[in-house]
């Protein structure tokens, strides 16, 4: 098994997590939302709150930028 699957197996389509993402230009982001697609590299992600201000969005986000994973409700 690959480290991508390892991550990318965290996730399950309709579940709510806290994501935090990492990417050079903006640093760490928290995204909280739904997954709603998971694909080879990627999960796409309905949001509804970034960095705890209320957001409405939608975002793909590569295994690699994810730096923490928390199931939420």
């Amino acid at each position: 098994m690959r480290v991508k699957d390892l991550i990318l197996n965290q996730f399950t389509k309709g579940k709510k997590y806290e994501i935090t993402h990492y990417d050079e230009d903006n640093g760490f982001t928290k995204y909280k939302g739904a997954v709603e697609a998971i694909d080879s590299t990627s999960i796409f992600v309905i949001v509804y709150e970034c960095d705890g201000e209320k957001d409405e969005g939608s975002t793909w986000i590569h295994w690699r930028e994810i730096d923490a994973i928390e199931e939420i409700e």
